[in-house]
């Protein structure tokens, strides 16, 4: 059945189920025929004789009556069906994005697991090798560079778990005002890894990266599911790795402390295949509100607390440096 000839079924199926009374009414004229119909008006009507036997008319009459009545009953119960298993697979689709969005939380779930575990464990070591560290344990501030590494790789895991793509980037680079407000990246092997550099992302403004973190911006979250596109209305500059056909998705969120002392924004890049494949708006519609809504700010809260925690560490070693050069010697 094509969807045509499907949409008419339907659209007769939820007639009936707004006019129950009609359907019935018809389905009910069958019994009521010859004991009302024909004995009381048939002779009237010309449908039957004065002894109650059908004329040739009344035969035409009563055979079109009750082919009419079977032909309602199947447009009906085709309709109903017809009807029935559209409201089957709006429920189906339901549920499938409620097992979907349970599955992302339940990847969320186990990702925030696993870094308070690292957490604990970076922590633990810490204080179990504090008798051969050179600085007073309360100097130690456990490698926060090394924590939103560590989650910028969770993150990259619930990514990869909801997207088609081959592979997915995820990098955090901050800025500290103490530092003249040059952007560093948290993992400094990326520098080499032929991305853009960070000059050119935080610089040219067409880039997703400028987008969110110039003084200018408007939003801290962008999110284009085709790179292609975001290149083309100039949101995106491809990479080494996108090569000569970008097939992929960019999305940056910008966090800051309180009162902007650092700040950070949070790179995630699909590579050979899109967020959402389907390039369905709905479902990129979906996808945006789970990023935004629902996965990045528990991520945020994570990593701005390293922030924080960065910030006091750099702070502390540019004042050691202050102090060495001050030295008498």
């Amino acid at each position: 059945m094509d969807e045509q000839n499907r949409n008419k079924w339907e659209k007769t199926g939820e007639w009936y189920g707004r006019h129950p009374v009609w359907g019935c009414v018809i389905l009910f004229l069958p019994t009521i025929w010859f004991p009302i119909v024909i004995k009381l008006f048939g002779e009237k009507w010309h449908l039957a004789d004065a002894n109650g036997t059908l004329t040739p008319f009344g035969w035409f009459v009563t055979v079109v009556v009750y082919i009419g009545v079977l032909f309602v009953i199947i447009v009906k119960t085709a309709g109903e069906k017809a009807a029935s298993n559209k409201a089957t697979g709006r429920l189906s689709k339901k549920m499938e994005k409620a097992e979907a969005s349970a599955t992302v939380y339940a990847e969320l779930l186990l990702r925030l697991r696993n870094f308070s575990d690292n957490k604990f464990s970076t922590l633990l070591t810490y204080v179990k090798e504090k008798d051969r560290l050179e600085e007073p344990l309360s100097d130690i501030i456990t490698a926060p560079k090394r924590q939103i590494v560590y989650i910028a790789d969770e993150l990259k895991n619930i990514i990869y778990s909801v997207s088609k793509s081959r592979q997915v980037t995820v990098t955090v680079a901050y800025r500290n005002k103490l530092t003249g407000k040059k952007w560093a990246w948290a993992d400094e092997r990326y520098g080499s890894s032929g991305g853009l550099s960070l000059e050119a992302l935080s610089t040219k403004p067409n880039t997703t990266f400028f987008e969110v973190s110039n003084d200018a911006r408007t939003a801290n979250f962008a999110y284009y599911n085709s790179k292609k596109e975001a290149e083309q209305n100039s949101h995106y500059i491809p990479d080494s790795k996108d090569g000569k056909n970008p097939n992929g998705s960019i999305i940056c969120y910008y966090i800051s402390v309180p009162n902007g002392f650092i700040d950070a924004v949070v790179s995630i890049a699909t590579y050979g295949g899109m967020l959402v494949a389907d390039a369905d708006e709905k479902n990129i519609t979906g996808m945006r509100e789970t990023l935004k809504d629902s996965i990045l700010p528990e991520f945020e809260s994570r990593i701005l607390h390293e922030l924080l925690l960065l910030y006091i560490e750099e702070s502390k070693s540019m004042q050691r440096d202050k102090d060495k050069v001050g030295a008498p010697g």
